[in-house]
């Protein structure tokens, strides 16, 4: 611990002075500037390290059973398979241009005239012999015995064969069957585009000039009922719905409307279609599964700092339509351990509005800590306060593809008051716009979630700073090398991005990218942090934070390999519990404008394994790692480690 003193105390001084080169001459020295992860920014107790998780793409909707091929309307033409029509035109009666769907009549149109011409080509090449020309092809034979020649008498009897095809056959004429057979691939020409209930009948009609019609029921939803639910209101639930009553049912807007259904706080649902009051229509039946009131979770990891306690326990509890205005209340708290310097407590409160894809929301969180180790002997305090108004618009929900839209206005307060030396406070007003995305490939063999956000902070907009050199018109916690200080004008942009690529059944490879982007000078609350869970695991959390930084990991997932078919926990097997992982992390961040003693360009990288388990409400992970690189490691252990137990109840 003496070494570390020293190290920090020493390191730490040239950082002070230069920032304070007049205090320096004046007054005895004060306390070390606190090492990154001690500052507001990386010394976050109740801050979440949430583990990139593939989406969870479910399924809500119970698939309709496939119609029969030749199923029609009651009283449609009936008559045996061999029965032929003369068939020069096939009409379509029913169809509606559906351009978003890619229903267009006249390609619809050209689609069933190249299937009337297969049949037609396929009639005329078949070899079927019938039973009525069995009897005329054995009557000729017989003929044949005592008359010309073996060769002369096959070659007559070849071309009496073709005539009495060609007359039984004539050109233009197909079975009932084989109109069936275009009527069915119609119908799956409609559902290859999403029309899942279409239905394409041969109604009763008059066959005249060769002309046969086919009615298109696309499938109308008549009605949605809703049954067991018990918060939430009928007309609440169909919301989602509104706009898709009396138009055909297209499998992409059931799907959405379900998933914004289910995106409802603490409701979980399943639909099924059944036959509807009128011809053509069906009705959807929403049950209610689960209408939960409140969500908890108990979290306790090691994910803090040596300075404000490396072991966090916390508390989330969330309040589902606490107002019955499709809304969720969110209250946080948390505790660090060894040492117990930090507490943190947030609350958060968001409703749907303006329809179901709109979610109004406003937060604020506050977080209170004292740097022990090596910095307690100069009683640093530090306090980071919150406050967030922000607006989320999905643009597209469904099950293989969702996007959404942030939109989020922030005031932010960083203090650190010093019982031997100058307090420091950092005073942000930042907005900012995020959009995002997940991504499903149909097999699921490839995830992909990613984000990208841009913020701006404005100084003087609400008591944010003002950029200065004079010392004594600001209190702000950093200083650049030109002798400014960080203001509060700023610019940078954020993207994260993960794939998860499936190559064997039970082997996943996992590739994340993290990043940030600025120009500006800015405090510890908008620096990126790198080291740590979320980033490079062999060295502690939020070792370093920078202006512009990158850090990438590629991670080897395993489902408990030689033994996945093992019965583990109740109905579940070991490759549905624990996953082993391999992995190396790599990252580099460099700082605008430092000072002479700071560094400008810092790497990190390192390799590691470790095991995740979850079995229904309880989940965990544990990983270690090591470096690869010349950089120490703050904490001095190696390898490090990391771990996070979740229960949700």
């Amino acid at each position: 611990m003496a070494s570390l003193y020293l190290r920090i105390v020493g390191g730490c001084l040239l950082v002070w002075s230069m920032g304070n080169p007049v205090m320096a001459d004046a007054d005895p020295p004060g306390p070390p500037d606190p090492p990154d992860v001690a500052k507001p920014g990386g010394a976050q107790a109740g801050q979440q390290f949430n583990a990139p998780v593939p989406p969870n793409m479910r399924r809500f909707l119970a698939r309709p059973p496939a119609k029969p091929a030749d199923e029609s309307l009651p009283g449609s033409l009936k008559a045996k398979n061999e029965a032929r029509l003369s068939v020069n035109e096939i009409r379509l009666v029913g169809v509606v241009d559906r351009p978003a769907q890619g229903i267009l009549r006249t390609e619809l149109e050209a689609f069933v005239e190249q299937k009337r011409q297969a049949m037609l080509a396929t009639a005329v090449s078949t070899t079927d012999i019938t039973p009525t020309e069995r009897a005329r092809i054995l009557k000729e034979i017989e003929n044949m015995a005592g008359g010309e020649g073996l060769e002369n008498g096959l070659a007559a009897l070849e071309e009496k064969i073709q005539a009495m095809r060609k007359k039984s056959k004539p050109e233009g004429s197909l079975t009932l069957q084989q109109l069936q057979e275009i009527a069915a691939q119609v119908a799956q020409y409609y559902r290859d585009r999403g029309f899942i209930l279409v239905r394409v009948v041969i109604p009763p009609q008059t066959v005249l000039q060769g002309v046969i019609s086919l009615r298109i029921l696309e499938g109308v939803l008549g009605n949605v009922t809703i049954e067991k639910n018990r918060n939430y209101r009928r007309e609440q639930m169909l919301r989602p719905f509104e706009g898709l009553l009396g138009q055909p049912v297209i499998k992409g807007e059931i799907e959405t409307a379900m998933l914004a259904l289910n995106d409802y706080p603490g409701l979980t649902t399943f639909a099924v279609f059944r036959p509807g009051l009128h011809p053509g229509e069906t009705d959807l039946l929403v049950s209610v599964i689960e209408e939960r009131d409140v969500n908890s979770q108990v979290h306790v990891d090691n994910y803090g700092s040596e300075f404000t306690g490396e072991f966090r326990t916390r508390l989330d509890v969330h309040w589902n339509n606490p107002l019955n205005a499709i809304d969720k209340l969110s209250a946080s708290l948390s505790k660090t351990i060894n040492p117990a310097n930090g507490a943190y407590a947030a609350l958060n409160y968001e409703r749907h509005a303006f329809g179901p894809k709109n979610i109004f929301g406003i937060g604020a969180s506050k977080n209170n800590y004292s740097l022990g180790a090596a910095l307690e002997p100069f009683g640093i305090k530090g306090t980071t306060i919150l406050a967030q108004v922000y607006w989320r618009h999905t643009f597209q929900r469904s099950r293989l593809f969702n996007s959404y839209g942030l939109f989020q206005f922030s005031r932010k307060s960083a203090r650190l008051d010093v019982t031997e030396g100058e307090d420091r406070a950092d005073e942000l007003t930042v907005a900012s716009i995020e959009s995002g995305f997940d991504w499903s490939s149909s097999t699921r063999r490839h995830l992909i979630r990613g984000r990208l956000q841009y913020s701006e902070g404005f100084d003087g907009l609400l008591g944010a700073m003002e950029p200065t050199d004079n010392p004594a018109l600001t209190d702000a916690s950093r200083r650049g090398g030109s002798g400014f200080y960080a203001g509060g004008k700023f610019a940078k942009t954020n993207m994260d991005y993960d794939h998860w690529y499936q190559f064997m059944p039970k082997h996943t490879l996992h590739f994340s990218l993290r990043a940030q982007d600025s120009n500006d000078l800015l405090t510890s609350l908008e620096q990126m942090p790198i080291g740590g869970p979320n980033s490079v695991r062999a060295y502690s959390t939020s070792e370093f934070l920078r202006d512009k930084a990158v850090s990438g990991s590629v991670e080897w997932l395993l489902r408990a390999p030689g033994f996945a078919q093992w019965k583990a926990f109740g109905n579940k097997r070991w490759g549905e519990v624990l996953q082993f992982v391999f992995f190396v992390d790599y990252a580099k961040g460099w700082l605008n404008d430092p000072l002479v003693s700071d560094r400008e360009v810092v790497n990190l990288s390192g390799i590691g394994t470790g095991v995740r388990f979850q079995y229904e409400k309880f989940s965990a992970r544990f990983e270690m790692a090591s470096a690869l690189g010349d950089e120490p490691v703050g904490n001095g252990r190696d390898p490090q480690y990391f771990f996070e137990l979740n229960y949700v109840f």
